[in-house]
């Protein structure tokens, strides 16, 4: 069985060991390679885009809801608005999307 005061002890020197090690410089720090945050970014970017389309395709799909259920109430019903609304939402988000692929198409320059 070990004894406590064993236990911390060593526990103590590796604690030790290591910040002075890290003080000293001796571990390099992390860096991301130049290729590997291009590609992290260009990946983004995509990503962003893809989303845009997407949250564009839900606009357009929403819109068509709307104008079905206009033309089959004769008016502006609630499910009309709603439609109008989650329409007008993806609308909104995509543009946020196609504002952040943007901005990392501009880090890639």
């Amino acid at each position: 069985m070990v004894k406590p005061h064993v236990l911390l002890m060593s526990s103590l020197i590796l604690n030790t060991s290591m910040a002075v090690g890290c003080a000293s410089g001796f571990m390099e720090s992390a860096r991301t390679p130049p290729a590997e945050t291009y590609q992290h970014l260009s990946d983004q970017a995509v990503l962003y885009r893809q989303e845009a389309v997407d949250l564009r395709a839900a606009a357009q799909y929403y819109e068509g809801k709307a104008q079905r259920s206009a033309w089959e109430t004769g008016q502006d019903s609630d499910r009309t608005q709603r439609y109008r609304d989650f329409a007008q939402q993806a609308s909104v988000q995509a543009l946020e999307a196609d504002r952040h692929a943007e901005e990392y198409q501009q880090q890639l320059l």
